[in-house]
């Protein structure tokens, strides 16, 4: 008979805590990345991140904002819901 082992992983109180870290540590590295981010802010974004793997910013919007005239020169896309 084969025995089988349970492994039991525990997040912490702050499952984004982490991601928190890892964010604090981009933005020292490349504080244009996180002018980025407080310029979404500044636009009235009720929340700004990076995305998962650090590839891309966003911003949620409780208005409707024209944010390509904010970046010009950067990819940027809208959507609503």
């Amino acid at each position: 008979m084969q025995s089988c082992k349970l492994s039991l992983l525990v997040p912490p109180s702050d499952p984004t805590e982490h991601l928190k870290e890892r964010g604090k540590e981009v933005f020292k590295r490349f504080p244009a990345i996180r002018a980025i981010k407080d310029q979404m802010y500044a636009m009235g974004a009720v929340y700004a991140s990076m995305t998962g793997s650090g590839a891309a910013l966003y911003g949620i919007f409780s208005e409707r904002v024209n944010i390509s005239e904010h970046f010009p020169g950067c990819f940027t896309w809208n959507a609503g819901i």
